[in-house]
């Protein structure tokens, strides 16, 4: 972790258009302030020969940025970080001379550790004579508050980019698998995000895995019931996805189970998502009248919360039952409102979703110009997203329609 002392004299950091920047001779790098999901510091006991305070930058992709604490132009990147993101920073560690650190970014952790220092093992007669002077060397892994920090980001990035959350689930467990599985919560959510990802991308088997996974890791707490629910729950989705009515009908089995533990811990948020799955099981079992009133018993539950992404989808999923029941302006009414609120809340897997069923609208009403312009939409939209196996079926429906008479 010591680098170079030269690098002190070198090393600026700044933010312009929109952008965080730091030019170094070793360790330059450009990130935009979007990008940024995480920001910390830390320090060594290497100095004064060496660097030993740095910032640390991670990125919504779960790449890690370092620059030098004593970079030219700090004070100054930091007053524009602190501007942009509306909160106070409050570094901490510039006179620590030991193995220290602290998240500063964002304000939910700051002040929890960033990194947790483990001692490597002394290993042969010159490894324990350098651990009895002190000099022996630690391995750092991300903190449990680092690791939820990470694993927030990339659940938000479900809706807004599946592929990237796919990327960064997979990163966090690559990189942090071994710290995490210290702490079962976040070690159960790692697998439980990342399976959540790959149901996203149409990647079912290896969701289904995912989720026994993170079952399996909440099992060994009793403590974590609700969590557990939430792992059964993703596995009553993938269950779902497979389109065939045992599968629909064990994953009602699973729902039941997870809105009894649910309401056990008064898990409302666990309860809602639970209402909301239940209505689209029962929607592909083609039980309409069932699936509508569970759906608007989540709406009201949902008005409750305030939770507007969830009020979308909600909307979005009543559209779908109206659309089966042939009841066209209502599934329009209910899917352009969900399209709305998708887009304003900039939920692009979801509101391309959205645009799928209104395609499937327009189709229904004989409206085939519209219909096949929003399939091509929804096409695209989904291959951006990485959605691979979405925009397979969205090119299907286009190709079938245009080749009716």
């Amino acid at each position: 972790m010591a680098h170079s002392k030269e690098s002190l004299t070198d090393g600026e950091l700044r933010v312009d258009d929109g952008a965080l920047r730091y030019i170094a001779k070793d360790g330059s790098f450009d990130v935009g302030l979007v990008d940024i999901a995480l920001a910390g510091e830390y320090t060594t006991p290497y100095g004064p020969a060496a660097c030993d305070y740095f910032l640390v930058f991670v990125t919504t992709a779960g790449v890690r940025h370092e620059a030098s604490g004593y970079a030219a132009g700090l004070d100054a990147a930091l007053d524009a970080l602190q501007s942009y993101w509306q909160v106070s920073l409050h570094p901490q560690l510039m006179a620590s001379t030991s193995f220290r650190s602290n998240i500063v970014w964002p304000p939910q952790y700051a002040g929890e550790e960033l990194f947790q220092f483990v001692e490597r093992p002394a290993l042969g007669f010159l490894g324990r004579i350098r651990a009895r002077i002190g000099l022996s060397g630690l391995v750092e892994h991300w903190s449990p508050a680092a690791l939820e920090t990470l694993l927030d980001v990339a659940h938000r990035e479900l809706d807004d980019d599946p592929g990237r959350a796919l990327a960064m689930t997979q990163r966090i467990l690559e990189e942090a698998g071994e710290s995490a599985a210290r702490h079962r919560h976040v070690h159960g959510r790692a697998w439980k995000e990342h399976g959540t990802a790959l149901y996203m991308a149409g990647r079912l088997g290896e969701a289904l895995e995912a989720s026994q996974r993170a079952r399996a890791i909440f099992e060994e707490d009793p403590q974590l019931v609700s969590d557990r629910a939430s792992a059964l729950l993703l596995t009553a989705l993938v269950q779902n996805a497979r389109k065939d009515n045992e599968a629909n009908e064990a994953a009602l089995v699973l729902l039941e189970e997870c809105m009894s533990a649910f309401a056990a811990c008064n898990d409302s948020r666990g309860m809602l998502k639970a209402l909301e799955l239940r209505g689209i099981v029962l929607f592909d079992l083609r039980r309409y009248s069932e699936a509508v009133s569970t759906l608007q018993h989540a709406l009201t539950e949902v008005s409750k919360l305030g939770d507007e992404r969830e009020l979308a989808r909600i909307e979005n999923n009543i559209g779908r039952c109206a659309l089966q029941a042939e009841n066209h302006s209502e599934a329009m009414r209910y899917v352009q409102k969900a399209a709305f609120r998708f887009n304003e809340l900039k939920m692009e897997a979801e509101c391309a979703r959205a645009w799928w069923c209104m395609a499937r609208i327009h189709e229904a009403l004989g409206e085939k110009t519209d219909a096949l312009r929003g399939f091509q939409r929804v096409e695209k939209e989904f291959r951006k997203l990485g959605m691979t196996s979405m925009a397979e079926k969205a090119s299907e429906d286009r190709t079938r329609l245009a080749g009716a008479a």
